[in-house]
């Protein structure tokens, strides 16, 4: 059964109509996307050595930013099919009889509003992001940046506005579909029937929120180890301010991931105290 999140989204909706299991998806997006960085890497040659920003970008600083790049595409990819799948699977968990539950199914799929506003906006801002640090490391202008950029040779205008829309636009297809989990478990929460003798099944509107902590945790683990197995510290001090803007930008979904859990927990601690307050007084001491 295709899933709801992922429809409308092209290319997505047609990797997961394959039916493949999503590690073996995760294996081929991160695997193609190294070997695509690998094989670009000789044909778009190096930076021209009078260009200013040579000083920077190194031919090994230049290679591994095309690998890390393409990684970092199979791997948001492959972030937003485990999302979207294992959401959908969680409040599958909850009875689908109520209307809340089957309500809240629909509200996965982000709209198409939504979706292009999200990614025009982090497809701008990752072309921008560049050029801007360059001009703060080497004390240039922003006009000056973009034009040493334009004259450094085929590579960086590849990566600047080729490579960069397409991170962009898939990262922009994440956040959509954070957006439209986030609303999704919300109305979840909130709409849903309480019932104290299945508590259980409620643990399902935490597991988004807890599996999103767990990932997190190992990415960001991993990233010094990669900075230190790279000795090159163009590259580690480049990679620390993508660290940084990440860190700055997944702050926000992560909360509002536990919000729903806040949410229905409040509503479980009131159920509780008015099923209390329905038994008669001398028993409720027994």
């Amino acid at each position: 059964m295709a899933t709801v999140g992922l429809k409308g989204i092209w290319g997505l909706e047609q990797l997961d109509r394959t039916g493949i299991a999503t590690w073996k998806l995760g294996i081929l997006l991160m695997g193609g996307g190294v070997l695509m960085g690998v094989l670009l890497s000789p044909i778009l040659g190096e930076v021209n050595q009078d260009s200013v920003m040579a000083s920077f970008y190194t031919p090994r600083v230049v290679s591994l930013t095309l690998v890390v790049a393409g990684l970092y595409v199979g791997l948001s990819v492959f972030v937003t099919l485990v999302l979207a799948r294992t959401t959908e699977a969680d409040l599958r968990l909850l009875p689908l009889t109520d209307d809340g539950v089957t309500e809240s199914l629909k509200r996965l799929q982000p709209s198409t509003g939504t979706l292009l506003s999200i990614s025009i906006v982090l497809m701008m801002a990752i072309i921008a992001m560049l050029p801007v640090l360059r001009t703060l490391r080497l004390n240039i202008t922003i006009v000056e940046s973009f034009s040493a950029i334009h004259s450094s040779g085929l590579v960086l205008n590849v990566i600047v506005y080729g490579i960069s829309p397409i991170v962009g636009l898939v990262n922009g297809i994440m956040f959509a579909i954070f957006i439209s989990q986030f609303l999704s478990l919300i109305h979840t929460a909130r709409r849903m029937k309480v019932d104290l003798l299945q508590l259980n099944h409620y643990s399902a509107i935490a597991n988004p929120a807890v599996r999103l902590s767990l990932f997190l945790l190992a990415l960001f683990s991993l990233w010094p180890l990669m900075m230190l197995y790279v000795s090159d510290p163009r590259f580690s001090s480049g990679m620390t301010s993508i660290a940084l803007i990440m860190m700055l930008a997944i702050s926000p979904i992560l909360i509002l991931y536990f919000y729903p859990v806040l949410i229905l927990r409040n509503r479980i601690r009131d159920e509780k105290q008015k099923e209390l307050n329905a038994v008669p007084g001398p028993r409720r001491h027994q």
